[in-house]
């Protein structure tokens, strides 16, 4: 074989490589947007996305909003109700409203359920004199438990009953801290006050 035509074929070689190179779909980035059906992801969503399963309809969830497969990709669709969720993620608020405890993230609404949190319709205020209906923590960090069982109480001392139990290993949302007590939920929904030095932190949320 001549110089000449070892060249071409080089050349041929790679001009080949570098099209199927482009032809292989990039892993799912960041989304292009978050608009019910607007834009989404161009490429599967990857391993970080939730399947959700709504009656006949398969769609995945991450940070807060939901996709469905669409012709042009993955796009952003509104929250169905009844889609149910394996946990909430940092930053999520509990909403009190009318007594009711929802969790609030991206505009969604949520209640807890045994098997996760299920979306809901955004919850109708009743207008009270006087009264403040609506009352909002946010998630400020998570912990876990240190020892065997650890009592959850109705207030933020040990002269408050014991309303549930949490057990070693198991990760506490924490909503407010007061002195040597933090506020938290635990796993199966309840909420209430732990002494935190039988807690170990983690995944702090930023300040400022």
């Amino acid at each position: 074989m001549t110089i000449k035509k070892k060249r071409r074929t080089v050349i041929g070689f790679l001009f080949l490589l570098s099209v199927s190179i482009s032809s292989v779909p990039a892993l799912a980035g960041p989304p292009r947007g978050f608009g019910p059906g607007g834009p989404g992801f161009f490429f599967w969503p990857g391993a970080l996305f939730e399947l959700v399963v709504v009656g006949t309809h398969h769609l995945f969830w991450r940070d807060g909003a939901f996709y469905r497969k669409a012709p042009e990709g993955y796009v952003v669709v509104e929250a169905p109700q009844g889609a149910v969720i394996s946990s909430m993620p940092l930053g999520a608020e509990i909403r009190i409203v009318d007594g009711v405890k929802y969790h609030y993230y991206n505009g969604i609404y949520y209640i807890r359920r045994s098997e996760g949190y299920m979306v809901v319709a955004p919850p109708v205020v009743t207008e009270v004199k006087d009264a403040t209906p609506v009352e909002t923590m946010h998630v400020q960090g998570e912990a876990f438990v240190t020892v065997d069982m650890l009592n959850v109480r109705s207030g933020p001392g040990k002269k408050f009953g014991v309303i549930a139990l949490a057990y070693k290993g198991e990760v506490l949302k924490i909503y407010h801290e007061s002195q040597d007590w933090i506020y938290v939920e635990i796993p199966s929904g309840r909420s209430g006050w732990v002494d935190k030095q039988f807690t170990s932190f983690l995944n702090p949320v930023p300040a400022g």
